[in-house]
């Protein structure tokens, strides 16, 4: 029965340490994940600086202020 008690708790511990590990990479994930919407925003930016891309809002078309042909 001593050794059921053992391998239980031992499963126990594991079973906590790679919670604890899936945790962790859960939080490096978000970080990467963050790090490349960043890049992503700095390039754009860099994109519209150059004149190699138009910001979005040069493409936005508004009706109210079409005139009738």
């Amino acid at each position: 029965m001593d050794e059921v008690k053992l391998v239980n708790e031992l499963l126990v511990q594991q079973h906590s340490n790679v919670v604890s590990q899936i945790k962790q990479l859960t939080v490096i994930q978000g970080e990467i994940a963050q790090q490349v919407v960043k890049q992503h925003e700095e390039i754009e930016a860099l994109y519209i600086a150059l004149g190699l891309k138009k910001d979005l809002s040069y493409y936005s078309f508004d009706m109210s202020n079409i005139q009738e042909h």
